[in-house]
């Protein structure tokens, strides 16, 4: 099996992507686009592996040649499918965002969508949208791939008893892991741990700083020598910081963004035992349900985030005592069937099905 990936950044969706090609002894073929991006999959995969293709006519030219096996469908691959449309190359597609906004776009996709053989989705409310504007084929083939974990996510779970949880009894941290982007609705996020620890810290007798820990690219713009509450890493992993590190340090996770379909950072912090406070996005209403920690924010309401943040800091030491327990549960749901491996399985068994 082949994977085509446009590696416009190394995001969420794309991470998962190099995973499951990893687990399934895929070539992986990336477009090259970003360097850093690139070489960061170098150092986990031999040359054999990996392909890096420099531009689309080096692209199609590859693909005319040994075929298309699935092509990655994020909104930066968009054009890289109508091309693959318009040569009348045989693919599957693996849709990782939502339906776009843009008229040109869901036009554009209608085509892609007719061509491609099989389609993949990786939420309910994603597969739902698409079907509710009118942009799939009822009789199309289509695999719902729920909960992808990454990398990180099973390094948890298989060495949790390993881990150094940087517990600080004066201290309470806070963790937003995202890339500057207005669908990630970072400044959203910051605005309501601001209000949360105004409010902390008007408690009396109250002895517990509350800080704010980012990580992702364009984040340390946020940085500010004024305020010693907020600090952000910027993008990991950095020169002596990594996402594990990330993950051990930070006490529960916020997750402000307005549109996520499967978001991965959810399931790495459920795999570390952290609380998570998230705007009602992807599947994780449903996931909710399961994993009680997870608290749910509707209508990206400002009030309900900021309360929760701070509910959660007067509640940290049970949180704190829950979290080896949490990691139990996470394990016994996600390494039950839902490992690279075994989703692979099920992928490939949809993939080569007549």
């Amino acid at each position: 099996m082949k994977f085509f990936i446009y590696l416009f950044q190394l995001a969420g969706a794309e991470r998962v992507m190099i995973d499951y090609a990893y687990f399934s002894s895929s070539k992986i073929f990336c477009i090259k686009k970003d360097d850093r991006s690139i070489e960061k999959i170098r150092k986990e995969f031999s040359q054999d592996d990996l392909q890096i293709i420099n531009g689309f006519f080096n692209f199609l030219k590859n693909a005319f040649q040994d075929g298309v096996n699935l092509v990655f469908l994020n909104r930066a691959g968009l054009i890289f499918s109508v091309l693959n449309y318009l040569f009348n190359l045989d693919y599957l597609l693996f849709v990782h965002s939502m339906p776009p906004r843009n008229s040109l776009k869901r036009f554009l996709i209608k085509f892609v969508f007719k061509k491609a053989s099989k389609i993949i989705f990786i939420s309910k409310k994603q597969k739902n949208a698409y079907l509710n504007m009118n942009l799939l084929n009822s009789n199309k083939r289509y695999f719902l791939l729920e909960n992808p974990i990454s990398s990180n996510s099973i390094f948890f779970l298989k060495n949790y008893k390993k881990i150094n949880f940087l517990f600080n009894r004066a201290i309470v941290n806070f963790g937003i892991c995202s890339r500057d982007d207005p669908l990630k609705n970072i400044d959203h996020g910051v605005e309501c741990f601001k209000i949360a620890g105004t409010k902390f810290n008007s408690l009396e007798d109250n002895t517990i700083t509350l800080k704010l820990i980012l990580a992702g690219r364009g984040t340390v713009r946020f940085n500010n020598k004024n305020n010693k509450t907020i600090f952000s890493y910027g993008e990991l992993p950095s020169k002596n910081f990594n996402l594990i590190n990330f993950y051990e340090k930070i006490d529960c996770l916020i997750l402000p963004s307005i549109e996520e379909v499967s978001p991965i950072v959810v399931y790495e912090a459920l795999c570390s035992g952290i609380p998570i406070i998230a705007n009602d996005v992807g599947d994780l209403q449903e996931l909710s349900l399961k994993f009680q920690w997870i608290y749910i924010i509707k209508n990206n309401s400002k009030v309900q985030m900021s309360n929760k943040i701070f509910n959660v800091s007067k509640n940290i030491n049970s949180h704190r005592s829950s979290r080896l327990n949490r990691i139990k549960q996470a394990k016994n749901f996600f390494l039950e069937d839902r490992t690279p491996e075994k989703l692979m399985l099920k992928l490939k068994g949809f993939i080569y099905e007549s």
